[in-house]
């Protein structure tokens, strides 16, 4: 089965909300392309996103990605970091876009990050991996280990 999901994109949290409705007249999921809003208004970005997530029925993926993983900001680590880990409970109709770099510090600083709920995503621009096995045992040994 097919699924459409549309990116919501802002610069500000006061448009995230129309933006989604927009979205979910058509969108099977809607991805939360936080990377997008401006700098001063993501550290908001949580209690609007448990606000949509209670008025909308269609699940959400959301996600922060750095520009150098195809990104909409200049987002250092620290900062990504700080936002993954301000997230109080995730609702259930939420998934969780973590890169590879950030994973296991993010799981192991919060214990609301259910492994089901966890899209783990390696952005590479330059080349395709040999082997793409090695990649899905590398992400679960990363979830996973203890």
């Amino acid at each position: 089965m097919v699924k459409i999901c549309v990116p919501v994109c802002v610069r500000r949290i006061e448009d995230m909300r129309e933006a989604v409705e927009r979205a979910a007249a058509f969108a099977d999921i809607i991805e939360l392309r936080i990377d997008c809003l401006e700098q001063s208004e993501r550290a908001n970005a949580w209690a609007e996103i448990h606000q949509l997530a209670e008025a909308t029925t269609q699940p959400f993926i959301v996600t922060m990605r750095p520009q150098h993983e195809g990104g909409n900001a200049n987002i250092s680590f620290d900062e990504r970091l700080q936002f993954w880990s301000s997230a109080r409970k995730i609702p259930q109709n939420v998934l969780i876009d973590l890169e590879l770099n950030i994973l296991n510090r993010v799981v192991s600083h919060s214990g609301m990050f259910e492994a089901g709920r966890i899209i783990c995503s390696r952005h590479d621009f330059e080349s395709v991996p040999e082997n793409a096995s090695d990649w899905r045992r590398r992400f679960e040994d990363r979830v996973f280990c203890e």
